[in-house]
């Protein structure tokens, strides 16, 4: 990645963290076979098969048993247009200021635009020339990929706008794009648009003492977002949780009518009984509001409790120590938050979140390269981050949900970062990259859970999202695994901090520091070594690939196959200070699927063979 760019993001807002660093939901919905593909990480390898063809030329994502572990980065198509683009001075994709000021004065309301139709341009530049014999009409697709606009006409004073500006890299090939549809993109535009000004006007009218705020004594809780396939997953974790002396009470949300059984019964008289009697404080709380399904069921748990530091965990996230410390690090004292990095970045993404994405129009927002969020686990406190909370609500209860429809997020994954950008917002982003759980047969790894570290570098969660705990209850009966043989960690290690390649990123980016930033304020800890976030940028990178021949056909594993490979330490589980937490957690399951009437057992199958379909 170019200095330059890294250095806007920095320049947003010096608050995001006090030494910078780099920069997913209980389940992405609707709960069908489709989406359950993309399960923020051990389904990110079924997603990697659907776009397969597409990642593999434009990643160098490799499905052989062997990853290429060369130094550098292998660069793609994709980021040899983009650099070719920036040397020669082209810009990235970033909506028309002007024109969301119109918006915002035309009234209470976003203007109604008439379709002109499709302006069609061959080139992966914005500013590229028209090509006017491969125009469409308004209600004819353009496929992701192709670049364009959609031409639009204000119907109260003919004013012509350009809207839905594509280029090669914009949007992923398998979406669908219609000119018909750019109302509702304008529409939400002009949404987002009128909550950040609302949020910025009341800011200046507000004189709350933040460091108070930040420092008075507030209630701490855990909640976690429940449904009936992951009742095991979330009675297990919370067995855990109390396992290492973790006293914070949980908050168990669930969707009312997902738990109901037949003849009046409930998924709720059992499990979360049992751990309400034995292992509270834990309360239940209904969610009824028809609105709210699959991932946003999260968004509406964290805004609707009133537990003010809220640590939010997936119900199949497991923690190795009590998390209670959390909330008196520095990191969360000074930001009121702090959240964790997903595997992908600008340079190596399979959710096509770069520098061309339209998600930066969509949000009226410059280009952020940084670690993409996995929300898997989210630390935050409430009263200083309403405004980021208000514009959350407004990205997930949005109709319709542009993110899906456009494919510029996946799930909950990425749209707390996005909220607290958008409204700046400070949050801490983890430095360290996740690690890796997994399977070594024969010479091979094979990852199959993400590993996230606390703000120090010390693991802390341990995510079994690929293969989550079943208690022999899937819809193929198939009992639970020991999957944790190893852990892979991310372990660069330049010969000094003053190797040429580190001085050479940090010399880069010296004339792009704001005057008052520290010069080793991008640095990222990793191992004994600081390092800046472009260099890590070419050195961590997550690999998806089959398993066979040493797994079965349909194992699909993620990050580096060799145990040698490079910048990478893979160690024994045993050599672990939790090596039997997976031991445990299947004890745990088994406890769960003993606690269950058979109703509540064919409820939980069937509700896995749905999504399995």
């Amino acid at each position: 990645m170019t200095s330059h760019v890294h250095a806007r993001t920095i320049g947003l807002n010096k608050r995001y963290a006090p030494t910078r660093t780099p920069p997913n939901s209980p389940r992405n919905g609707p709960r069908v076979g489709i989406l359950a593909l993309f399960s923020v990480i051990g389904l990110y390898a079924l997603g990697f098969v659907a776009w397969g063809l597409n990642l593999s030329g434009s990643f160098g994502v490799t499905s052989s048993s062997h990853s290429d572990n060369r130094d550098d980065v292998q660069l793609s198509s994709q980021l040899m247009r983009q650099l070719r683009r920036r040397a020669g001075g082209g810009r990235a994709i970033a909506a028309d200021n002007k024109w969301m000021e119109q918006l915002l004065e035309s009234g209470s309301r976003p203007p109604d635009l008439r379709c002109i139709g499709w302006r069609q341009t061959d080139s992966c530049d914005l500013k590229a020339t028209e090509v006017p014999t491969k125009n469409r009409g308004c209600d004819q697709f353009v496929r992701g990929g192709v670049g364009g606009y959609c031409l639009m006409e204000v119907e109260a004073t003919g004013q012509q706008v350009q809207v839905m500006h594509t280029a090669c890299d914009t949007l992923h090939p398998s979406v669908m794009l219609s000119c018909r549809h750019a109302g509702d993109f304008v529409d939400f535009q002009w949404e987002v648009a009128k909550l950040a000004l609302e949020i910025e006007k009341e800011k200046e009218t507000s004189h709350e003492d933040t460091l108070t705020s930040a420092t008075e004594s507030k209630s701490e809780g855990i909640l976690m977002v429940i449904y009936p396939k992951l009742l095991v997953s979330a009675y297990a974790s919370i067995r855990a949780l109390r396992a290492v002396n973790c006293t914070l009470p949980v908050e168990l949300w669930y969707i009312e009518s997902e738990m109901e059984l037949d003849h009046g019964a409930s998924l709720l008289n059992d499990v979360p009984k049992k751990l309400q009697e034995e292992y509270g404080p834990l309360t239940l709380h209904p969610i009824t509001d028809p609105r709210v399904a699959g991932f946003n069921s999260k968004v509406w748990a964290i805004t609707h409790t009133k537990v003010k530091h809220v640590l939010f965990l997936d119900a199949d996230n497991t923690l190795v120590r009590d998390p209670s410390y959390l909330f008196q690090t520095p990191e969360f004292i000074q930001m009121g938050a702090v959240f964790w990095p997903d595997f992908w970045h600008p340079a190596h993404t399979i959710f096509n979140i770069n520098e061309d994405s339209l998600l930066w129009e969509l949000l009226d927002m410059p280009y952020i390269d940084m670690f993409e969020q996995e929300s898997g686990q989210l630390v935050i406190d409430k009263t200083r981050s309403l405004a980021a909370l208000r514009m959350l609500s407004l990205f997930a209860f949005h109709d319709p949900n542009l993110f899906s429809r456009y494919k510029l997020a996946h799930g909950d994954k990425d749209l707390f970062r996005l909220a607290w950008l958008k409204t700046n917002t400070p949050f801490h982003m983890v430095a360290n990259p996740p690690g890796i759980a997994g399977t070594v047969r024969e010479t091979k790894f094979c990852g199959m859970s993400m590993v996230q570290f606390d703000t120090e570098g010390e693991v802390l969660f341990l995510h079994r999202n690929a293969k989550k705990l079943t208690g022999g209850l899937g819809a193929k009966h198939k009992p639970d695994e020991l999957i944790w043989t190893h852990l892979q960690r991310f372990r660069y290690r330049a010969p000094s901090p003053h190797a040429a390649e580190v001085e050479a990123a940090f010399e880069a980016s010296k004339p792009t520091l704001p005057p008052n930033e520290k010069i080793d304020s991008p640095r990222v800890p990793v191992g004994n070594l600081n390092m800046p976030y472009s260099l890590l940028c070419r050195k961590y990178s997550v690999q998806i690939f089959n398993g066979a021949p040493e797994f079965d056909e349909t194992q699909w594993c993620y990050g580096q196959s060799m145990l040698t490979a490079p910048r990478y330490k893979t160690i024994a589980w045993e050599e672990t200070k939790f090596h039997n937490a997976e031991r445990n957690l299947l004890q745990y399951a088994h406890e769960a699927v003993a606690l269950l009437p058979e109703a509540a057992v064919e409820k939980i199958v069937q509700s896995d063979r749905e999504e399995a379909k």
